[in-house]
């Protein structure tokens, strides 16, 4: 996912096939790749949208913990978690 392109991608059914195929594209509509059911497919056409929302939260919680002597436990955890699942997105850990 490092070089993904952070305008929205789509889904489209795919041509000549049972309605449960779908191909994603990239916001230039460039091919992603092809997935097999409907829920997959939406989740993986949001997957930069989403991305970059938990990078919003993640930088937002950072600077709640770095501006507070006393963070809350709940902010910790927020940076933790969100900074495993972006790493799992992008292999950045």
């Amino acid at each position: 996912m490092e070089n993904y392109k952070l305008e929205p991608w789509r889904k489209c059914a795919k041509q000549g096939s049972n309605s449960s195929t779908f191909e994603i594209f990239d916001g230039q509509g460039d091919y992603v790749c092809d997935v097999f059911n409907k829920k997959d497919a939406r989740l993986i056409a949001a997957a930069p949208e989403l991305l970059e929302t938990l990078r919003g939260i993640l930088a937002h919680a950072r600077n709640a913990v770095e501006s507070d002597g006393d963070a809350f436990i709940d902010e910790v955890h927020i940076v933790n978690v969100c900074e495993t699942a972006i790493a799992k997105a992008t292999s950045e850990k």
